[in-house]
């Protein structure tokens, strides 16, 4: 999705880990349903979607969460917390990527989300 007015209302959380629309959580699955298609077994295609959206959530299947899709910001949760003080909508490049469960989505965190960014430009 790319340069979509996006306007985070106060269905997601503090965190921007859960969000309670569903026609917000549908279009996130769309987008990574799409995405699961570049998908070659190595993390290169999902670097690529992290490179170049400013905003990108991981999406798994999850009965526990309302809409029964868990959500975690991969990218973007500061633009997010931004966003949600202000109250304003903004323009964001928004992404996303299927993973298989809650532990893939804090395991693509890690790895590729921005912590394993900031520690990889401090080396």
């Amino acid at each position: 999705m790319k340069d979509t007015e996006i306007k985070i209302r106060q269905d997601i959380n503090a965190d921007g880990l859960e969000a309670q629309s569903p026609g917000y959580v549908r279009k996130l699955v769309e987008i990574a349903n799409k995405n699961n298609d570049l998908m070659d077994g190595t993390t290169g295609p999902v670097k690529e979607i992290i490179a170049h959206g400013d905003i990108v959530f991981a999406v798994w299947q999850d009965p526990t969460y309302k809409c029964g899709v868990g959500l975690m910001v991969l990218k973007g949760d500061q633009l997010l917390r931004e966003c949600i003080a202000s109250g304003k909508p903004i323009q964001a490049n928004i992404n996303a990527v299927k993973c298989d469960s809650y532990e893939m989505a804090v395991a693509a965190w890690n790895v590729l989300g921005v912590p394993a960014v900031i520690a990889r430009t401090r080396e």
